[in-house]
């Protein structure tokens, strides 16, 4: 299965997505649109505001944003919502009782997200962070990290059920505290990584593991990962895990240009560095890459570039953001819809972006997949995959058809698909390509072009 999709968060109280807006239309027009997935934000400080007491109200909020996305078919990967800790040091993410300082300043409790992480002296959040990993105790004497593996415990035996439910992320852009600035160079910090982290998203994934057996826990790297530092993360202990990363580069996050068509220079080799450290991470660990993070701007060619580089190494993502707004500052480059609280239509959307980012892909292939890829100046897509199940020669069974996408904003007219060793047709609607490879052939071809 291949996902294509959003994030979508609300980093300000409630914390949930339904009260400022997001329903049953804004769902309704993803899966038009052709998109399948969601990365949820979840608040912890909202999910145990008191050490011990989980909020139902809360996880009654996110169990209705969860039934409105699957009720279209629309996956969710329930996703931690942190940035410099918690809203003690201008962030958020968790709660005031778990966020010992010690009584040391912190410059991100004046100047918000993401001033705290800029210099690596934030000396409150630091030592916050600190105290996490060693699980020192809150108030009530239970360590720090086995009251976040209990609330991730309760959130997953709520979810089990639910065939929607792709996972659990964690733990967003995990920071070494007092140790973060040896994260800061292409190498990476091995002792932080392959020590604490890697404990913590062990432990986390054991007991996720035991409350929803059929879930992928998803850990993730440091940080300075984002921007092109390696990766020493250890296998997390278990089958079914996925690694969730970003893709960002320093220059376009720093750029005021919101808006056009091109994209940074050395952004690519930066890119490159990221996907390629992904990749051989995901590998190290065992677990399944998905690019949960990129874009956060309107630059067409930025967008372009990353979601190229995603289908070339036939990876799922999921784009910063559905709809953008933080608790420091105005983020108008974020997001597709402008006003959550209008209908996702007309003059509401950034048809600009939608454009770029509505791309065919195939989101389920009955069998290995070899390559795929989408040319939006011709706007043809290629997709190439050997019918044998992954890892084996045993063949696919023939009637599991392979499904591509067929965004109407990509494609509004007639096609032509030529396929070699295969029958297709499309669904009901048009929106879909079905592909049945022909009996005992080696690899199937299929390219879609507009009609002349």
């Amino acid at each position: 299965m291949t996902l294509h999709g959003f994030n979508m968060m609300n980093k300000l109280p409630p914390y949930l997505v339904g009260p400022i807006g997001f329903g049953d239309d804004d769902a309704r027009f993803l899966a038009r649109e052709g998109f399948n997935f969601v990365r949820l934000g979840v608040d912890y400080a909202a999910l145990e505001p008191r050490p011990g007491r989980f909020s139902r109200r809360y996880i009654r909020g996110l169990v209705s944003t969860v039934r409105i996305l699957a009720s279209h078919r629309i996956y969710v990967l329930l996703s931690s919502d942190n940035n410099c800790y918690g809203p003690k040091f201008g962030g958020q993410g968790m709660p005031g009782w778990m966020s010992r300082d010690d009584g040391l300043p912190s410059t991100g409790s004046r100047l918000g997200f993401p001033s705290c992480y800029v210099t690596f002296a934030d000396a409150g959040m630091n030592r916050a962070w600190d105290h996490f990993w060693a699980d020192d105790a809150a108030s009530d004497g239970v360590g720090l990290q086995q009251h976040y593996v209990r609330g991730w415990t309760r959130l997953a035996r709520t979810f089990a059920s639910n065939p929607f439910v792709l996972g659990y992320d964690t733990l967003n852009e995990p920071w070494a505290g007092t140790t973060a600035a040896t994260c800061a160079s292409p190498a990476g910090c091995p002792a932080f990584e392959a020590g604490p982290l890697t404990d913590f998203t062990a432990r986390i994934t054991a007991a996720l593991k035991k409350a929803d057996r059929s879930s992928i826990v998803f850990g993730e790297p440091q940080l300075l990962f984002d921007f092109g530092a390696r990766s020493w993360l250890r296998r997390f202990g278990h089958r079914n895990v996925g690694f969730s990363f970003h893709s960002y580069c320093i220059p376009e996050l720093l750029s005021s240009a919101y808006g056009g068509d091109t994209t940074t220079p050395g952004c690519q080799l930066s890119d490159d560095t990221t996907f390629d450290n992904a990749m051989k991470t995901a590998a190290a660990t065992a677990s399944i890459p998905v690019l949960t993070e990129f874009g956060a701007t309107d630059s067409l060619g930025t967008l372009r570039r990353i979601a190229t580089a995603a289908d070339r190494r036939m990876l799922s993502w999921a784009e910063w953001t559905y709809y953008g707004k933080d608790p420091c500052c105005p983020r108008p480059q974020e997001g597709i819809i402008r006003d959550l609280r209008q209908p996702p239509e007309g003059r509401n959307i950034k048809h600009h972006k939608l454009r770029v980012l509505a791309r065919p892909y195939p989101r389920a292939i009955a069998g290995t997949p070899l390559s795929w890829s989408y040319h939006p100046g011709t706007r043809v897509f290629r997709l190439r995959y050997s019918p044998v199940k992954v890892g084996s020669s045993v063949p696919f069974p023939r009637r599991v058809p392979t499904e591509i996408v067929l965004p109407p904003r990509v494609w509004a007219g007639r096609l032509q698909i030529h396929s070699t060793n295969a029958v297709t047709r499309t669904s009901q609607h048009g929106r879909t390509l079905l592909v049945l490879a022909k009996h005992r052939c080696a690899e199937v071809q299929v390219t879609i072009r507009p009609a002349r």
